[in-house]
């Protein structure tokens, strides 16, 4: 099904691996072997390939000299040439930006294979000069077979998703952030950078001893938008407040806090908030505005509960959705593009999370907060699971809990914990 390559090209001469099924084919300034080969191939599988390899065919099929193309694709000349069939997957796709092969290849222990010869050299390849340019090139396509093979599971959850919800075939290509705009129907919403720091406060944050300085905080940085400031500036800004004997970071982020270099043993328990942004987009409406099917939301939302009590495995489909949702609100090149909903989330998530900590404080000793849970030192279990979901009644959520014998932590970031059932 799938079939792995690499593309090297040169002024005079083009080359190309293929491995399909343990199987390598070279082609070298063949047109028709490459056209004889590809018309049995499936997916198309490489490394950066919708940047530079997918073009460089396409090129080759379409008469075009590829040696300009790539001179067009390193000089970042933008032109229209894409490979239409057979479907290709880009291994690099949402892996860390800039990640090169190479790096990847030193990453996992592998061989690094450089080639000698100058791809500016403007002559036809020796023999030999092609023999070492085609040990170079598989050895690129062998670490991108190895890698699409550790990142399996990343490209079975878009099969599965245009699978379930019945898109496209060619839709597998996208990210799955842009896969869950296209489930969600969405449509660039044009306002979207107008209001994007206008928080909607629910009434019950001031009715439940939060300090004032959050809110003093937050609306600053909207009075300042409205002022005319830089908002990814604004954006940019944070606040630190101690809360419960603990420096917190308040911003457009998660709620981030820690005990720095502590370390206990005794009674502790992680409180997770179940689906904590997901949630949040559906209590209080902040699905982003450019989805014109938002109502799918709340259908896979409640399907992905459904699966999950089931211990269905097909659960994680539904929540790759919900959470590419969520950060897709916040990309600036995705159909879903929404700053104020996701501006509206982040803060909601660090209010709720600060009332939960202000509720249990008299009965616990927080020793750090994270983003949608935190984790205490606790007396009395069944007094702050009860306190805890009483708290869950008020805000429509729900709440995991983890007993947890040890703890070391450096920070919010860097730490150990052992829960009660021995697993580190």
């Amino acid at each position: 099904m799938f079939t792995f390559y690499d593309v090297e090209v040169f002024p005079h001469d083009w080359l190309i691996v293929f491995e399909q099924d343990g199987q390598i084919t070279k082609v070298h300034n063949d047109r028709d072997a490459l056209m004889r080969f590809l018309s049995s191939v499936q997916i198309l599988v490489g490394y950066n390939n919708y940047s530079y390899d997918d073009r460089i065919i396409a090129s080759i099929l379409k008469h075009i000299d590829p040696y300009e193309t790539s001179q067009k694709i390193i000089s970042g000349k933008r032109f229209n040439l894409r490979l239409n069939n057979p479907l290709t997957l880009d291994v690099m796709q949402e892996m860390r930006q800039g990640l090169s092969l190479k790096e990847a290849q030193a990453n996992m222990g592998l061989n690094i294979v450089e080639t000698p010869i100058d791809f500016d050299l403007d002559r036809e390849l020796t023999s030999s000069e092609i023999d070492q340019v085609f040990q170079y090139c598989q050895n690129d396509v062998l670490t991108t077979k190895d890698l699409f093979e550790k990142r399996e599971s990343y490209f079975t959850s878009k099969f599965e998703l245009v699978k379930e919800f019945k898109l496209p075939a060619t839709e597998v290509k996208k990210t799955r952030a842009q896969l869950s705009a296209s489930i969600l129907q969405a449509q660039k919403y044009t306002k979207a950078d107008q209001d994007r720091l206008k928080i909607d406060f629910d009434e019950r944050f001031f009715n439940n001893s939060i300090p004032q300085e959050l809110f003093d905080f937050y609306k600053g940085l909207q009075e300042r938008f409205e002022d005319g400031e830089d908002p990814n500036e604004l954006e940019k800004e944070k606040l630190t407040y101690t809360l419960c004997g603990v420096e917190h970071q308040y911003g457009l982020g998660g709620l981030h806090g820690a005990r720095e270099n502590y370390h206990g043993t005794g009674n502790y328990m992680r409180i997770d908030v179940s689906s904590f942004y997901p949630t949040l987009m559906i209590n209080h409406n902040f699905i982003s505005r450019a989805a014109k099917k938002p109502e799918l939301y709340q259908k896979i939302y409640d399907e992905r509960l459904r699966l999950k009590a089931a211990e269905d495995p097909k659960q994680e489909i539904y929540k790759i959705v919900l959470n590419a949702t969520f950060g897709a609100s916040k990309s600036k090149w995705n159909p879903l593009y929404d700053p104020r909903q996701f501006n509206n989330i982040t803060t909601y998530g660090q209010l709720i999370l600060t009332h939960l900590i202000i509720v249990l404080e008299p009965y616990i000793e927080l020793i750090q907060s994270n983003t949608d849970g935190i984790i205490i030192k606790y007396e009395n279990e069944e007094l702050i699971r009860g306190m805890t979901q009483d708290f869950g009644d008020f805000w429509g959520l729900s709440f995991d809990f983890d007993l947890i014998t040890k703890i070391a932590q450096r920070d919010v970031n860097n730490y150990a914990i052992q829960f009660q059932n021995g697993k580190i």
